[in-house]
Formats: C-alpha cells, structure tokens, sequence
C-alpha cells in the first residue's frame, strides 16, 4: 500500500471499541497493521495521536489520526464510501435514527452493563434491572426503526448498528460466564447460628453475596449435591465451588478476601492457635451445653444449667488471659473469628434467658463476657446479621417445646 494510503489501528484486542472498528475495516476490505498497545506502558505514538483523551482506538490514515470509535466509524463510511457495505443509511432522516439509536446503546446500554460487570450486591442487582429496561426500550426502538419490526442480517448491508450490537454483546456468553465464576452464593437457615456466623464474615469484609434460604425439611437437590457428606447448612459456593462445614468457610473467606475488611485470624501463628482453641471450646463444649438446657427440663437441666456456668466461668478466665485484660477492647472495624463465634452463639441470649427463664449472662459472675457481648450485639453490623429478637423466641419456643415432646415419647 503506498504510504499516503497506509493504514494504521492502534488497539487493545479485549476492547469493544477497537473490535467496533476492525469489525467495520474488515467489512469494508481495507487493509490495515495492527499495533496492539499496553494500556499500563502506553506508547509514545499513542500519547502523540490521542493527546486529550489518551485512549484507543486511535485510527492513523494518510499519517493523520482518528480518534473515538464512533467517529472513527464515520470516518470510514465515508472515506471508502464506494468500498463494502454502507454503514449509516443515504437518507437523512434513516441517519438521524441510527445517530441517536447508536447515542442510546452507546450511553445507556453499554455504560450500564459495564455497571453490572464492576459491581456486586445490591449496586448490582440495581443495575441489572437497568439494564433490562433499556433493553426493553431498545427491543421496541428496533421494532419501529426495522419496516417489518425484524431486522434482516445481511453480511452485504451491515450496518453501524449491527457493528455495535455484535462487539458489545457478541461475547454475551462470557460475560456471563465471568459474572457466574466471580459469584458467591451462601446456603443457609435464617434460624442457625452457623449461618449467622458466616453472613456476619461475608459483611465484615464487604463481599456481596447471593442468599439461599434452604427449607431444612424439604433439602434442596443443589444442597444434597454441595454437601453430600453432612447434608448440612451453612454452604459457600464461590467460583461454583461448594465449601461446608461453617468454621471451615470462615477461614477461607479470610484466606480467599485477605484484603479485605479486617483480618478474622491473627497473623502471630501461637496467637491464631490459640483462637482456635478457644473457638472450638465455645462450639463443642458451650454451644452443647446451651442445647442442652434448651430441651431438658427438671434435674437434667438443672444439670445442663450449672454445666453452663462452669464453662462460662472457664471461658471468662482463658478470655483474660488471651486478652491480658479483664475487659475486652471491641472494635467494630476489626472484629475477629473469636468476636464471630461469641456473637454467633450467644448473641440471642436475651431471647435465651426469655425463653428458659433463667439468667445465662451476669455482669457480676462474668464481667468480660458479659460487656463483650453487650457492645457486640450493638453493632451495626451485628444487629443486621442476627434475627430479631420475637423471631428469636418464637423459634426457641418450638424448638423446646417438640424436643420436650420428643424426650416424652
């Protein structure tokens, strides 16, 4: 090609604003190089041709550059106007559409669903029924803008629309399927302490999450599939991999999100042994305890009452010395496995002495414990993850009442 004709596109491959513009070279039949630029070290020639903005697409003919996709678009059509397909319409009124059906794509449906690919939770979701709508409203554009309300893909007469549509939604498929792998889903029971504990993790680091209520009763088949071993609640799935048992899934959320939000174990590994002792001591010999008292009644649960006590007593003294002092220090920003597992268990103790009538936590017998959980349980974010407290009491209820029926039987 003579150099006064030489053709030059400077690109990113993974942009749909350089895709828009090979898309449209290609249907044209002009030959063009190709020099892909490293958005992170941009080029010297780069930097020259796109001064103000800085950015690709950047088309270089007859050495003059082009920039902004949609510019870059019209640029062709009407330089090789006698070359490939016509990409905007001869009558004015036809341009005029596509102009401002092309100002809709570009401002509306592309910027939203870029929104739905950066963001998570509820920013999101938000943005996903956007983009829905707009999707309505361009569905029903194209039905007015094409004669017979279809439009008729001619690879003879693409247009600047069909370039638009196909580099922005061709790859529809892997948008998906990213959106899809980076997803976490929770499996869990509104009523259980261990799905508590794991919403209470997922929040303190921020991850946004979709939330599967699971009836205990009637087990979901994706439920039996991601546990078949305990068939149990809680279950993470990240990246469509299922992760049980809730002790377990705190410490790969603290491992997989180590970035974010506060660090759930200590960095020290004789203090994060010591966590997890003490973490296992509150779920096998306090939580059991609790239970216990919870569906017995008479001298087995005077019994389960005073065994209560005495682990309590036990957890007091082994909290001051892990904490070297005799109150602990909570900080709503950098709450921790053990902050975690104590709220998850005890946090309802209100609902707990309401419902058994007698007094689990005292100022007097175990003061750390009991302005520890006292400030925990006014947290913000504490008070978002625990049920409320009737909802508490009426579960509580039910749950005594058949386990005393049971043991009746």
């Amino acid at each position: 090609m003579a150099e006064e004709n030489r053709v030059i596109l400077h690109g990113v491959q993974s942009s749909p604003f350089f895709k828009r513009v090979e898309l449209a070279l290609r249907a044209k039949g002009i030959p063009f190089e190709y020099v892909e630029e490293d958005l992170q070290n941009k080029s010297q020639l780069l930097l020259k041709y796109n001064p103000v903005h800085k950015k690709i697409p950047v088309l270089v003919h007859n050495g003059k550059p082009i920039c902004e996709s949609l510019v870059i678009l019209e640029y062709i059509d009407e330089t090789w106007r006698d070359y490939g397909p016509k990409l905007l319409p001869q009558d004015p009124y036809k341009r005029a559409q596509v102009r401002f059906w092309i100002s809709f794509f570009h401002q509306q449906l592309f910027e939203t669903m870029y929104l739905v690919i950066i963001s998570e939770g509820d920013t999101q979701e938000k943005a996903t029924k956007e983009l829905y709508e707009k999707f309505e409203v361009f569905e029903q554009g194209m039905k007015e803008f094409f004669p017979d309300g279809t439009p008729s893909v001619d690879s003879n007469k693409f247009g600047i629309l069909d370039i638009l549509l196909v580099t922005t939604f061709g790859p529809h498929e892997v948008q998906s399927e990213v959106l899809e792998e980076n997803k976490v889903r929770l499996h869990g029971a509104w009523s259980s302490p261990y799905n508590q504990r794991v919403k209470l993790a997922l929040k303190l680091k921020g991850i946004a999450y979709e939330y599967v209520e699971e009836d205990l009763r009637n087990k979901s088949p994706l439920l039996l599939k991601y546990n078949p071993v305990y068939k149990k609640i809680p279950v993470l799935v990240h990246n469509g991999k299922p992760i049980c048992e809730s002790l377990v899934i705190l410490e790969y959320i603290d491992e997989t999100w180590r970035d974010f939000g506060p660090k759930l174990l200590p960095q020290d590994p004789f203090k994060r042994a010591q966590v997890r002792f003490w973490v296992s001591f509150i779920q096998q010999q306090l939580f059991e305890a609790m239970f216990s008292v919870l569906k017995t009644d008479g001298e087995a649960q005077h019994k389960a009452i005073k065994e209560v006590n005495e682990k309590l007593n036990v957890l007091e003294e082994g909290m001051k010395n892990f904490f070297q002092a005799s109150t602990h220090p909570v900080d709503g920003q950098n709450l921790g496995l053990l902050d975690i597992v104590i709220c998850s268990i005890l946090g309802n103790y209100k609902a707990q002495e309401q419902v058994l009538g007698i007094k689990i936590i005292d100022l007097e017998k175990t003061p750390l414990i009991f302005s520890w959980l006292t400030t925990l349980v006014e947290l913000p974010v504490v008070k978002e993850t625990l049920p409320p407290h009737e909802k508490i009491v009426l579960f509580l209820k039910y749950v005594r009442q058949n386990a005393l029926k049971a043991s009746k039987a």
